[in-house]
């Protein structure tokens, strides 16, 4: 058995996991997070949930606000230094996008979606990733968006569902991406 499968088989049978990203909201949104949900940071989403279960940062590209983070740390290369890393060969998402491009991409958004429903939630909450469709330009990150909509639904086909944290909590008033 695998680090990997140790580390996530199970882990999230079925509850609700929040993916929480580092968009304008997340601050916020982190604060009524209710106790007991688990919480996996996406990137440098860690600095709004120390408290996560999982980092997941493909590039390990955590940052600074990471520091104090003592949990697993998922990351897709081997060979990382540092000692609470586990090597997540996360699978490069083919993505079509609207404008008709076939991508390979790799996100840490789509890997951390991937290895929550792999855990076994039974509901994935995004919360923090209100504008995705700036993120991928001012990131040159094409593909992030129809990613997200293309893993949504393939969850969602595998009884896992796919929401905005906003929606699942009844935050009428902060807007968040609708996969």
């Amino acid at each position: 058995m695998t680090a990997l499968h140790t580390l996530i088989a199970g882990r999230y049978t079925g509850q609700a996991v929040v993916l929480m990203g580092n968009g304008a909201q997340a601050g916020a949104l982190a604060r009524v997070v209710p106790d007991g949900l688990p919480v996996i940071a996406v990137n440098r989403g860690v600095r709004h949930a120390p408290q996560a279960d999982l980092l997941v940062s493909l590039d390990a590209n955590w940052g600074a606000a990471a520091d104090a983070y003592t949990g697993p740390r998922l990351v897709g290369f081997a060979g990382c230094s540092h000692p609470a890393a586990v090597h997540y060969p996360a699978p490069y998402e083919v993505v079509a996008t609207e404008g008709g491009a076939v991508l390979h991409i790799r996100s840490n958004l789509l890997a951390a979606m991937r290895l929550a429903a792999l855990g076994g939630a039974s509901t994935i909450l995004l919360a923090g990733m209100e504008d995705l469709a700036t993120y991928e330009r001012t990131h040159h990150a094409p593909g992030i968006v129809a990613g997200l909509r293309q893993v949504s639904q393939q969850l969602q086909a595998q009884g896992v569902t796919v929401q905005a944290f906003t929606a699942w909590a009844g935050l009428d008033d902060v807007q968040e991406v609708q996969p």
